[in-house]
């Protein structure tokens, strides 16, 4: 069902699609789709699973050797999430309202949120020693990364922007972050 209403969000829009139209197409009832809930709910299950899916995609790559600067090696941990938000712009904008909605029903995000803090971890930690600074900067990446998109989101700038100023953001941290032992 959910792949049914991927599909219908991304051709008719978030408010261009019902649940009658996702309970039609997906060959269920109305009341067997709002038994996951209402729309808002479903896109934010919807964006759960891509998020899910690049986490599980970029824990499948084959290894290869890590960049060798910091900033690139944390650039690669949120870009993908970045292109994802991007090409789905309207949705992107639907889902962060939904979210604020949400409150404390989005344990999945933040378990999603987690695995985000454990990649950047990894990465920081390949560039120090230091388990207490890499966790302080996976959680400020972290941040970071939700503020970049809340702000892209409300137009404070634009598509081509979201990349640059998040990849700013980051070498600003890791010059204010500088790990002390270096580990390769």
């Amino acid at each position: 069902m959910l792949l049914v209403a991927a599909r219908l969000f991304g051709e008719h829009g978030f408010e261009g699609t019902s649940i009658r139209q996702i309970a039609t197409d997906a060959g269920v009832s109305v009341g067997t789709v709002m038994a996951i809930g209402d729309k808002k709910h479903l896109l934010v299950e919807v964006f759960s699973d891509w998020i899910a899916e690049i986490h599980q995609k970029a824990a499948e790559l084959p290894p290869v050797a890590p960049p060798d600067d910091l900033t690139d090696a944390l650039c690669a941990v949120v870009g993908p999430f970045l292109d994802m938000f991007l090409d789905n712009g309207e949705l992107a904008r639907h889902y962060g309202a939904a979210l604020i909605h949400a409150g404390d029903r989005t344990r999945t995000l933040n378990l999603l949120g987690d695995r985000l803090c454990a990649e950047a971890r990894a990465a920081m930690l390949r560039f120090s020693t230091d388990a207490e600074q890499a966790d302080a900067v996976a959680d400020l990446l972290y941040h970071l990364y939700l503020g970049h998109l809340f702000a892209w989101a409300i137009g404070r700038f634009g598509d081509d922007e979201l990349h640059r100023r998040m990849r700013g953001s980051i070498e600003f941290v890791v010059t204010v972050h500088r790990p002390e032992t270096t580990v390769r």
